[in-house]
Formats: C-alpha cells, structure tokens, sequence
C-alpha cells in the first residue's frame, strides 16, 4: 500500500458508520465497504499526482450508487488537507464486479500530493 493509499482508506473508513475502506476485496466482504486503487498518474520533484479508482461496493446498486455519490462528496473535503495541493473529481458510473456480479460503482480521482511531506 502506498502513502497516499493509506491516507485515502483511513480518510474514507471515516465516512460513514459501518463502512471501511480496503485497498483490495476483503475475503470476507461486509456489507458496504470501499476499495482505493491507483491506477497511474504523474509525479515529480515537488508533486505525485496519482489517479485514483474509489469503488464503492453495497447489496444493491441504489445502495453502491449511494455510498459512491457520498465519498465522492467528500473527497472534495481532501483539498483541506495540508498535503493536498489539487483534486480533480471523475465521473460517477455503475461498474458490477463481474465475478461475483456484486453492485459496485466507481468514480476517479486524481489527487495532487505535495512530495515535501
């Protein structure tokens, strides 16, 4: 897991009560949970900017379009962040795992880190 992984599932395993955040599918899914994923970027001297894939996993897909439409919400509170030097917010789409065919939703997010820190 990299830094900006770890902030990002403690950051969204404070989202709601009952949801914790994964940078894989636990074994033992819960009910709701969301998976960080990078999945490329950008980096140099002074700022990595990774794309992120925020997954949002739930019983149903109004439930997973829910819990997606939330933590997208609140990545917009990262640029707070004293690291954060830029967020920029990619659409929200149904994306069903299809293994196991569960509702899942997806939105991207690609993040400025400031390297000084």
């Amino acid at each position: 897991m990299t830094a900006i992984e770890a902030r990002l599932v403690a950051f969204y395993s404070q989202l709601e009560d009952g949801v914790t955040a994964f940078t894989s599918v636990p074994e033992k899914r819960p009910a709701r949970f969301i998976t960080i994923e990078r999945t490329g970027g950008a980096t140099d001297r002074f700022i990595d900017s990774p794309q992120i894939a925020v997954q949002a996993w739930a019983g149903t897909r109004a439930q997973a379009q829910n819990l997606a439409y939330t933590a997208r919400l609140a990545a917009q509170e990262l640029r707070l962040e004293p690291w954060c030097a830029f967020v920029n917010l990619g659409g929200l789409y149904d994306f069903p795992d299809p293994e196991s065919k569960h509702a899942r939703y997806q939105f991207t997010l690609e993040i400025g880190v400031m390297n000084y820190q």
